[in-house]
């Protein structure tokens, strides 16, 4: 099995930063800091989540994790499977947050009114995923 990076094949998303004047691989490199800022902002959260609410830590087991996988895949072989997984996950992330701000979810307690000191940096990875996704 080779370990040479195989070169980017052109998706929708690739199309489209061509058009804006960006390359293929500055663009996957984008997301891929997007989807890496996403998994490590999660890491100090997932311990007390785990105690508090597990299906919430285990939620961010699954984040941290798939960020990274997606992060390696977006430099590796970003095809259009990846990409689209970028979108789903930083989709469903915000999703959870917006949920857990407003409505509150079940067994977290009151969060509605104390925002975590580590949402700023998650937002901001998240923020990075969409402005490449754009």
């Amino acid at each position: 099995m080779s370990t040479a990076v195989r070169p980017i094949t052109p998706t929708a998303a690739h199309l489209r930063a061509r058009a804006h004047g960006v390359a293929p691989r500055v663009l996957a490199t984008a997301a891929a800091l997007g989807s890496l800022g996403e998994a490590v902002a999660h890491v100090p959260v997932i311990e007390p989540h785990l105690v508090e609410a597990p299906y919430i830590g285990v939620g961010f087991v699954l984040l941290t994790v798939l960020g990274l996988y997606l992060a390696v895949r977006l430099v590796v072989d970003p095809d259009e499977l990846v990409w689209s997984a970028v979108g789903v996950v930083a989709v469903l992330a915000v999703l959870g947050y917006v949920l857990s701000r407003t409505v509150g979810l079940p067994q977290i307690g009151e969060r509605t009114s104390r925002p975590q000191i580590d949402a700023r940096a998650d937002a901001r990875a998240r923020q990075k995923d969409w402005n490449v996704l754009a």
